[in-house]
């Protein structure tokens, strides 16, 4: 099984709140099966956290792959880490590149609002 991590972050006053709900938004098309495990939204004083915990079925490898998204608002700059990971079926357990695919799909929409990479990583 492996994982891809992408690092992003932008400069913005824009409130977090509803960062949950704009990332399940991007996963959740007509007739594609996904479970929402968290959707939490923190603020304390200057800063805002979001956390984002959900699976989407792949049919391709007939399993799940589980998509986490964290992110810190503090002093007008953002930071978010999206992980992807599971995905992987078979005798191999091999993901088809599921995770990576959920990644890139929400780090797409996320360069979209304004977000920039600033690492990535594949295990």
């Amino acid at each position: 099984m492996s994982s891809k991590t992408i690092t992003m972050k932008r400069h913005s006053t824009d409130s977090l709140e509803n960062l949950g709900t704009y990332v399940e938004g991007i996963v959740s098309k007509p007739y594609v099966d996904y479970n929402l495990i968290s959707n939490k939204f923190e603020k304390k004083d200057d800063t805002e956290i979001v956390l984002v915990v959900l699976e989407k079925f792949f049919l391709r490898t007939s399993s799940m792959a589980a998509l986490v998204v964290h992110c810190i608002s503090y002093l007008g700059e953002q930071k978010m880490t999206i992980i992807g990971t599971g995905g992987g079926g078979g005798l191999f357990n091999v993901s088809w590149g599921a995770n990576s695919n959920l990644v890139d799909e929400v780090a797409s929409a996320m360069e979209n609002i304004g977000f920039v990479e600033i690492d990535s990583e594949v295990i």
